[in-house]
């Protein structure tokens, strides 16, 4: 079992630097564990590669990590920047401020375009894995097999001259 305390606790103890991949979800398992990290850290980064346009929410625990005395409470991020949705917290007030703030405090912003020279040509791969010896690969071939059986029956039908 993934106990996220004790991790956070072995990579703090160490004075770990931490990249951290953003997570929307404060209770989930990877928020408790690198949050405590991140905060002991002497230097963090937070990386996306999705930006958060429409869905402040969705930036609250990065920030809440990287910067506790500013992003403190959810409820006053999410009272001042979040849209109530039927769904939650679905939408953006107040972007041009929230921009602001992040720019000035936190957020480096690289656009595709702009780094793509910098980057390497892309490199693709194809790799075949062996599937023969997974569990349940039997029972997928029997109903593989059935299926055939079955859209052989079906074609047969269909091709009945009509009498």
């Amino acid at each position: 079992m993934f106990k996220p305390a004790a991790r956070s606790k072995r990579l703090t103890d160490r004075g770990a630097a931490c990249v951290y991949r953003g997570e929307e979800r404060p209770q989930s398992q990877r928020s408790q564990a690198t949050v405590p990290v991140l905060q002991a850290a002497k230097r963090a980064v937070c990386i996306t590669g999705t930006p958060a346009l429409s869905r402040p929410s969705e930036l609250f625990q990065q920030l809440a990590a990287l910067r506790p005395q500013v992003y403190s409470r959810f409820k006053d991020f999410a009272d001042r920047y979040c849209e109530v949705g039927r769904f939650g917290f679905s939408g953006c007030k107040n972007a041009d401020e929230l921009h602001a703030a992040l720019t000035s405090q936190l957020m480096v912003r690289r656009m595709k375009a702009a780094v793509l020279t910098q980057l390497p040509p892309k490199q693709r791969q194809q790799v075949m894995l062996p599937v023969d010896n997974l569990p349940g690969m039997a029972k997928i071939q029997q109903l593989r097999h059935r299926l055939e059986t079955v859209r052989c029956r079906a074609l047969t039908i269909l091709r009945r001259p009509k009498s």
